[in-house]
């Protein structure tokens, strides 16, 4: 069960047991790679992978969602002739 209040010598107690804690167990480092960016380049060098012609790609288009676009384009100017044309035939 927590304590309702901590005093300052519960605070350093702690703070001293996770130091301890932390020492005890550095973090393990990962073995460097030859050379920087070696993931990038073949054996002969040249590059396999290139951010620009990954953003440069073709990319298929979302047709669902232009047919919905288009489709709500034409009824929208479908509404809007039909109110012309009915508020043009009202008598002033």
């Amino acid at each position: 069960m927590a304590k309702e209040k901590f005093t300052v010598q519960d605070l350093e107690h702690e703070l001293q047991r996770r130091n301890r804690q932390a020492r005890a167990s550095p973090p393990k480092l990962e073995p460097k790679k030859p050379y920087a960016n070696s993931d990038r380049y073949g054996e002969d060098g040249r590059r396999i992978y290139s951010a620009y012609y990954a953003a440069t790609e073709q990319r298929p288009r979302p047709t669902a969602r232009l047919k919905r676009v288009r489709l709500a384009a034409v009824a929208l100017t479908l509404v809007a002739v039909a109110l012309f044309i009915i508020m043009s035939a009202i008598p002033r």
